[in-house]
């Protein structure tokens, strides 16, 4: 029996398949729902006003005579995504570190093709006994595990927003 049930019928979206014809915000919703909100029902929202506020906080761009194009869809689609587990200051820096090093067709479509992975990965433990042998990941306490890798990741990631990206001490 598969657990994670819609999760794992995600399929990204690459960058050419997001509209460009350019979207009125109900349009808009309408598209991230069935693209986002379908898979991920409990964790993705979006209202006309979050994205008003999302555009107020300069964290997407702003609309084009009230129309979204595929760059402010691209990067509402991070946002929705990223919302519950990063203060939206953060996925804001986070957003132009990112940009700063690469164009925003190749950052979103890796960030698509990361989470379409890292979901296969962690369907792979939940359902796989092979993929828990290989992490040392006891059934047991996988659902403890998962929650505790995922704040370990969280930290991680808000200590390398809170020093502006770790590319400057690699180089």
């Amino acid at each position: 029996m598969n657990l994670l049930g819609k999760l794992i019928q995600f399929k990204k979206v690459k960058w050419e398949a997001i509209p460009d014809q350019g979207l009125y915000s109900t349009q808009l919703i309408d598209f991230i729902e069935a693209h986002l909100i379908t898979y991920f029902p409990e964790m993705v929202t979006l209202t006309p006003n979050m994205i008003n506020n999302y555009v107020k906080k300069d964290i997407i761009p702003k609309p084009i005579n009230k129309k979204y194009y595929r760059e402010h869809i691209a990067v509402l689609m991070v946002v929705v995504i990223l919302k519950e587990l990063i203060p939206l200051e953060s996925i804001k820096e986070g957003i132009t570190l990112q940009l700063d090093i690469i164009e925003i067709e190749q950052a979103y479509n890796e960030f698509m093709d990361l989470l379409e992975s890292s979901l296969k990965e962690v369907n792979a433990l939940v359902n796989d006994s092979v993929g828990t042998e290989l992490t040392g990941i006891r059934k047991e306490t996988l659902s403890l595990s998962i929650a505790v890798k995922a704040f370990a990741f969280q930290t991680v990631t808000r200590e390398i927003l809170k020093a502006k990206g770790i590319y400057k001490e690699l180089s």
